[in-house]
């Protein structure tokens, strides 16, 4: 079974969610989108930011998501 992550633009990286649920992908369309692991047909969760999305952290706690990229900001969502 693959998991196909899709963006309308490059994802610039993947990362494993603390609860090895989700694999959370980061692009240059400005998404962070949350892809389920165990349900791969379910529609993933995404938050958007002002610019181009280069990687994210998630809390040692698993609650927030920090994402930044190329407008110089971090920006905190809660998860």
């Amino acid at each position: 079974m693959a998991l196909e992550l899709f963006h309308d633009k490059d994802i610039t990286s993947c990362n494993l969610s603390k609860n090895k649920k989700f694999v959370i992908s980061t692009s240059w369309d400005k998404a962070v989108k949350f892809w389920n692991i165990e349900n791969i047909k379910t529609a993933p969760v995404v938050f958007y930011n002002d610019d181009v999305v280069e990687n994210s952290i998630q809390s040692p706690n698993g609650n927030f998501l920090l994402s930044f990229g190329r407008s110089n900001n971090g920006v905190f969502f809660t998860i």
